[in-house]
């Protein structure tokens, strides 16, 4: 890797950390809200359905 790839990538993993660390944070100050987004982003992500017969 060249340096204008780590120029790209390490401000995109500190964001990543941070964004995971505030998401902690949040979480341990009240778990209640945090289990309602949780349940938000569940409810957003697209579900892979499976038919009976659709699995060869």
């Amino acid at each position: 890797m060249n340096g204008w790839m780590w120029i790209a990538v390490v401000p995109v993993l500190l964001g990543v950390l941070m964004v995971i660390g505030i998401a902690k944070l949040m979480a341990s100050a009240n778990k209640d809200k945090a289990s309602e987004l949780e349940q938000q982003m569940r409810e957003e992500l697209p579900r892979p359905e499976r038919h009976a017969g659709s699995d060869n």
